[in-house]
């Protein structure tokens, strides 16, 4: 059987390949295939390879169809060395907050740069921001 989609192959470390397993029966086949917590959080360590909006659509997908929780994420996020990425915006600037003087404005006018100079809608690029923080902010609470 030929496949018309690419493969892509990836190393794991033996230690954390197990993690997130689940086995699923399709067509009376057992099949393992990684939790969506699981798959989430490797969308993010691949981020360079895969693409920022897609570790991001893949994190907005899963929370908005309940399939993952936040210390679901979070224990992955720190299995897989990830909890304290930082999404790097397409014009190669980083958030950060080092001595600004009115952070809300400073980020807001990066973000309004980064949509007219990539010409992506100003929402997109907020939405990507505004999921970036909640994933940092999960990883910081003592909730998780």
């Amino acid at each position: 059987m030929k496949l018309s989609i690419p493969v892509i192959v990836y190393r794991f470390d033996p230690k954390t390949f197990s993690e997130g397993l689940e086995v699923h029966r399709i067509g009376g086949m057992p099949l393992k295939i990684y939790s969506a917590a699981r798959t989430v959080v490797d969308c993010f360590k691949f981020r360079n390879k895969l693409g920022v909006d897609v570790a991001l659509e893949a994190l907005r997908l899963a929370r908005q169809r309940k399939r993952v929780q936040n210390r679901e994420l979070l224990r992955y996020a720190r299995l897989l060395r990830v909890e304290r990425t930082h999404v790097t915006l397409p014009t190669g600037h980083r958030m950060n907050a080092k001595e600004v003087k009115n952070v809300v404005a400073s980020v807001l006018a990066r973000l309004r740069n980064t949509s007219k100079s990539n010409g992506v809608p100003f929402q997109q690029v907020l939405q990507q921001y505004a999921m970036e923080r909640f994933l940092y902010r999960v990883s910081k609470s003592r909730h998780a």
